[in-house]
């Protein structure tokens, strides 16, 4: 749909100010209370976490509150960041050597359309992008009705139950979301090569990718157990 990137754009606009968090506060805010933020964006989620002292939880569940309910998305937040994001791209994949071979092991694979747009994003699709189009986004995909939040640590579990109650409950859940189309999985009966001229790149490099099971499978933990013995640490 010549659309990609937007939740990773988010990623970005989610530090930007709210109705009463000024920009960038909420970092200035967390580590006021002794703790550090950030976020990460993935194919099926993007998550926001932030770690500090138990008794200042309210600090953290006010501002994730706060920017769910009321973030500030306008012109100028939004073409700051999307530059950010275009410069984060030439600088991870455009202007690194094998980065577009990389973003192409991530996403030809697949035959689901979701999967085949990148994460980062193309700077033709976020060039293209309006501010009511980023807009919508946030209105349709950031609400509770679309979002986890997990508390994890010394916590008094019934008191935490009572603040997530009093910061978010207010909080309008939305519309039923838009659904993706149905993906059933295909097995693959023959490997798929294409070659990728990379005038960055100084030596020839072999990229393999294997599609496995859903995370569903049973096998599912033991291949992400393979995953961390043939590519993780100084003995892979």
């Amino acid at each position: 749909d010549g659309r990609s990137g937007f939740a990773h754009l988010f990623e970005h606009m989610m530090f930007q100010g709210s109705d009463n968090v000024e920009r960038t506060q909420h970092f200035e805010l967390i580590s006021a209370a002794g703790g550090w933020s950030n976020a990460s964006t993935g194919r099926d989620r993007t998550n926001y976490f932030q770690a500090l002292p138990a008794h200042q939880l309210p600090v953290a569940l006010w501002l994730e509150a706060d920017r769910m309910a009321s973030l500030v998305v306008d012109e100028a937040n939004f073409i700051r960041e999307r530059q950010v994001v275009i410069e984060e791209y030439r600088q991870r994949v455009a202007n690194q050597p094998y980065g577009e071979a990389l973003l192409a092991l991530q996403t030809l694979p697949f035959d689901y359309v979701p999967y085949q747009r990148p994460v980062i994003g193309s700077v033709e699709d976020l060039n293209a992008a309006t501010v009511q189009e980023v807009r919508d986004f946030h209105s349709t995909y950031y609400l509770p009705n679309n979002a986890t939040l997990v508390v994890a640590g010394d916590i008094d579990e019934d008191l935490t139950r009572e603040m997530i109650d009093d910061f978010f409950s207010a909080i309008p859940a939305g519309d039923d979301l838009p659904q993706p189309e149905a993906y059933t999985p295909q097995a693959e009966t023959e490997a798929e090569r294409i070659t990728i001229e990379d005038p960055l790149a100084r030596v020839p490099a072999l990229l393999i990718s294997s599609i496995i099971p859903p995370r569903n499978h049973p096998d599912s933990p033991a291949l992400a157990l393979l995953a961390s013995i043939l590519a993780g640490g100084d003995s892979s």
